[in-house]
C-alpha cells in the first residue's frame, strides 16, 4: 500500500474521474476548493499516476474500439477490432510533465469557480513547452473536458487553456459549445490523422456520432439567432478543417461518422418544421434570416463535400492506388444510404433557406 498525501489523494481522485474509474461525483468537491500546491510530488504518488492512466486510457479506448469494423491501413480496408487490425507498437501513447502540470493545476485551484474571479489560467506556458505536448497529455485535456461536461461545469474556462482550444479531438468532441471563433481559429487535426492518434478517432467513431447528432438536435431549442449563427460559424471551421485534414491524409474513411449523423437526423419526418422550432426570428431582415439558417444548417452543409467524395470513390479504377479507400468508401456510403440522406438534406436546405439555392 502506497502512502500519499491528502493533496496527491485528491489529484488521483481527480485524474480517476476524468478517466471514468470512479463517479465524478466524488471528485466534484474537490474541485471545488483551492489546495496548497506542494513543491513535487512523491516517487509513490507518480507511480499511482503512470498506473492509472496506462490501466484508465486502455479502458477508455477499449469501451469503443471492440466493434469489429474496417477501416484503412497501408491504403487497404482491414477489419477487426481495434487491437486486432494495429500492431501493438502502434497502439501506445506517451504523457510529458504537461499533465502532472495540469493534474496539479485542477487540484490547487477551484475550477468550478474560475471564470467568474478572472484569475490567470493554466497553459502549457512557453513555445519550447508546447512542442512537447503528447498525444497523451491531448487525450487526458479532451476526457476531463467532457467529464466537467456530463457533470454541468461550466467548461467555458477551458477554451481559455492553449493549446488544447486549438486541438483537433477536443473540437470534434465539443459541438455543441457556443464559444466564437477567432477568426485565425483552425483546430489542428495532424496529431490524430495518423498512428496512434488516427486509432483514437476510430475507436470513436460512435462516440463522435452521439455528440454531433445530440447537437443538432439541440438546435431546435435554440431561441436567439445569434447563438445559432455562433453555433453554426464554429460547426463548420471545425467540420471544414477536418474534412480537410481527412483528404489530405488519405483517410476519408475516419468521416464515417458524419455519414451516421445525417442518415440518422435525415430520417426524422418532416425535419424542416422542427429543426429549428423555437428559433424567433421576428424582426429579422430577409438577408440577416438567411445568414442565420445558413449558419445553423453547417452539418447539412459539409455533406454535400461527402457526397463530391463518393463521386470520386466511383471514377476510381481497380488498378489505381487509392482503390482500396475507394471501394471502403462506397461501402460506407451505401450502409448508411448516402444517396438518400444527401438527397432529404438538400431538400431540408431548400426548405429553411430557399435563398441558399
Amino acid at each position: 500500500m502506497k502512502s500519499v498525501t491528502r493533496f496527491e489523494a485528491s489529484l488521483l481522485r481527480i485524474l480517476r474521474a476524468f478517466l471514468g474509474r470512479v463517479p465524478m461525483e466524488q471528485a466534484l468537491p474537490l474541485l471545488a476548493r483551492e489546495q496548497p500546491r506542494p513543491r513535487c510530488l512523491s516517487r509513490a504518488c507518480v507511480e499511482l499516476i503512470q498506473d492509472s492512466l496506462a490501466k484508465g486510457v486502455v479502458t477508455q479506448v477499449a469501451r469503443e474500439g471492440w466493434r469489429r469494423e474496417r477501416f484503412l491501413r497501408a491504403g487497404q480496408a482491414k477489419a477487426g477490432r481495434l487491437w486486432e487490425r494495429t500492431a501493438p507498437e502502434e497502439l501506445g501513447l506517451t504523457f510529458s510533465r504537461n499533465t502532472l502540470e495540469l493534474l496539479l493545476w485542477m487540484t490547487a485551484e477551484n475550477v468550478v469557480e474560475m471564470r467568474k474571479d478572472g484569475r490567470r489560467f493554466w497553459s502549457v506556458g512557453d513555445e519550447a513547452a508546447k512542442s512537447t505536448l503528447t498525444l497523451g497529455d491531448r487525450l487526458l485535456f479532451t476526457l476531463a473536458s467532457q467529464a466537467l461536461a456530463a457533470a454541468e461545469i461550466d467548461t467555458v474556462s477551458l477554451w481559455k487553456i492553449l493549446p488544447h482550444a486549438e486541438d483537433g479531438l477536443f473540437a470534434l468532441v465539443t459541438p455543441g459549445e457556443f464559444q466564437t471563433p477567432r477568426d485565425t481559429w483552425r483546430p489542428d487535426f495532424t496529431p490524430w490523422l495518423t498512428l496512434p492518434g488516427s486509432c483514437i478517432l476510430e475507436a470513436w467513431q460512435s462516440r463522435l456520432a452521439r455528440v454531433w447528432l445530440e447537437a443538432e438536435q439541440n438546435k431546435r431549442r435554440i431561441g436567439a439567432p445569434e447563438q445559432l449563427e455562433r453555433l453554426g460559424q464554429r460547426q463548420d471551421r471545425i467540420l471544414t478543417a477536418f474534412l480537410d485534414a481527412c483528404d489530405k491524409a488519405g483517410r476519408r474513411d475516419l468521416a464515417r461518422f458524419l455519414l451516421q449523423v445525417v442518415r440518422q437526423l435525415t430520417s426524422e419526418p418532416q425535419l424542416p418544421l422542427h429543426y429549428f422550432g423555437q428559433l424567433n426570428t421576428e424582426g429579422l431582415r430577409m438577408a440577416d434570416r438567411a445568414a442565420t439558417y445558413d449558419a445553423g444548417l453547417a452539418v447539412l452543409r459539409q455533406f454535400e463535400r461527402l457526397g463530391t467524395w463518393q463521386l470520386e470513390a466511383r471514377g476510381v479504377a481497380h488498378y489505381d492506388e487509392q482503390y482500396g479507400a475507394s471501394q471502403l468508401w462506397k461501402s460506407d456510403w451505401e450502409t448508411f444510404d448516402g444517396d438518400d440522406a444527401a438527397l432529404q438534406a438538400r431538400r431540408t436546405i431548400a426548405a429553411l433557406n430557399p435563398l441558399s439555392t
